[in-house]
Order: C-alpha cells, then structure tokens, then sequence
C-alpha cells in the first residue's frame, strides 16, 4: 500500500495531470485549426452573438491548458503558480456567456 503522502505518488499523480493538460490543451488547439481550415473550405458553423468568440475562446483555453501543463512538467514545485492564468482565463470566459 502506498502513502498517499509520499512525494512519489504526488509527483507521479502531478505529472499525470500535467500530460493530460498538454493533450486536452492540443486536442483544443487542433479543433480550432480545423474549425478554420473547414471555413475556408466553406464548411463552418454559423454562430450568432457571443457565439461568434467560442472558437478564440476555446483557442486560447487551449494554449493556455497546454501552457499550465507544460509549466506543471517543467516546475513541479509549484504547481498552483502555472494554473494561475489559466484560473484568470476561465473566469473571462464564463464572463463572456453571463
């Protein structure tokens, strides 16, 4: 049985976040490239209003995600410090839809 307390695991479970992050941050990256490609083809979705930033909103969660992540990998001594502007992002972005 493994302390959860253990430097290991916390490391472990940190860098585990932390891939995870990189990926579901490309993953947003390469929705919104093909979102664009597919305008230019003329197959793209027409949103109305505020809908119209969801695509440079969901772009910019992207590379910000993938930023903590990175960050996250790169400086696992303080993780919270990476997540800061990605916190500071997702608070605009629910202010854009209320």
């Amino acid at each position: 049985m493994q302390n959860l307390s253990s430097t290991d695991y916390v490391r472990s479970f940190q860098s585990t976040l932390a891939t995870a992050e990189i990926w579901l941050g490309a993953f947003l990256i390469v929705a919104c490239a093909s979102y664009q490609v597919a305008g230019l083809f003329g197959f793209q979705f027409e949103f109305s209003g505020v809908l119209g930033l969801l695509p440079l909103l969901v772009l910019w969660s992207g590379i910000l995600l993938a930023g903590a992540g990175g960050s996250m990998r790169r400086f696992p001594e303080y993780p919270v410090l990476s997540h800061l502007p990605l916190l500071l992002w997702l608070v605009v972005f629910y202010l854009a839809f209320v």
